[in-house]
């Protein structure tokens, strides 16, 4: 018997677990054709790249020179 429910739980936790690993198949493949989509592209370049931008690059021009 326990072997039996040994079995049971394995089958449900390998579903379960195929279903994230979907998910993240999913995810990585909408992140792909984003890059491509002009509308979702700036934005996710945009949030990081304007907030280090500024900072960075007003300490590298004066620090430059």
């Amino acid at each position: 018997m326990r072997k039996s429910t040994s079995l049971s739980h394995k089958k449900p936790d390998q579903r379960r677990e195929e279903l994230p690993e979907n998910r993240k198949k999913l995810l990585r493949a909408h992140a792909i054709p984003s890059s491509s989509e002009p509308s979702q592209a700036p934005l996710f370049v945009d949030q990081p790249m304007p907030h280090q931008e500024p900072p960075t690059g007003e300490a590298a021009k004066p620090s430059f020179p």
